[in-house]
């Protein structure tokens, strides 16, 4: 369990706890700290507003920048997480081209 999450998060945390694969939407958990990771998206964050969701690719548990995730990639399940990353980043572009006022107001 990460040390990071709050009471709801450990709840969640427990409920997958032995399941493979996260098959349920997880509430979205605000951290008091910044995660440590390193992407070109702070860079991004720092002059346009800025979201982050993640999509099931592999088993739970599998470490991130190792061969069984690298393994893991050429899976139906991993294929599926693209094309649902893919579906949600389309339809969140169409909500901001629809509204734009959803962009006034991060702005």
């Amino acid at each position: 369990m990460l040390p990071l999450l709050d009471e709801e998060g450990k709840i969640i945390a427990k409920r997958l706890e032995n399941k493979s694969l996260c098959q349920e939407s997880v509430p979205y958990i605000k951290y008091e700290s910044p995660m440590s990771g390193s992407t070109d998206v702070g860079d991004v964050s720092w002059v346009t507003p800025t979201a982050q969701f993640n999509a099931v690719c592999c088993a739970l548990g599998t470490p991130g920048h190792s061969w069984q995730y690298v393994a893991q990639n050429n899976t139906s399940i991993a294929h599926k997480g693209v094309l649902i990353a893919g579906k949600t980043l389309a339809l969140a572009a169409i909500d901001l081209y629809e509204n734009t006022e959803i962009i006034k107001k991060q702005k």
